[in-house]
């Protein structure tokens, strides 16, 4: 069993002069999280989410779209490792425990 949090975002941050910087903008619009062993679905995501931060305590594969199944041959996760996705309008999110080699 492991737990994905999903911090969801709508901006990216600025620097001192208003230019856009590679960072999300703080703080974030909603934060779920969600515990797996099989395949599980978020909530759907706000509507004004335009990217999100993926962390997860265990490795797992996950996969985006409006009903989603996560399969083992979906974006997989190390554990531990967060990363940035850009996320669909309307989608969830589902995490699956991954098979480890």
């Amino acid at each position: 069993m492991g737990i994905l949090y999903i911090t969801e975002f709508a901006d990216e941050g600025k620097d001192q002069n208003g230019n856009l910087a590679p960072v999300a903008m703080m703080p974030p619009i909603a934060q779920q999280a969600i515990t797996f062993t099989t395949s599980t679905q978020s909530a759907v995501l706000n509507a004004q989410t335009r990217f999100v931060r993926l962390h997860t305590d265990s490795t797992c594969s996950v996969r985006f779209a409006v009903n989603p199944t996560a399969v083992t041959t979906d974006a997989r996760l190390a554990a531990n490792t967060p990363e940035y996705f850009a996320a669909p309008p309307g989608s969830s999110t589902a995490a699956s425990q991954a098979m480890l080699k």
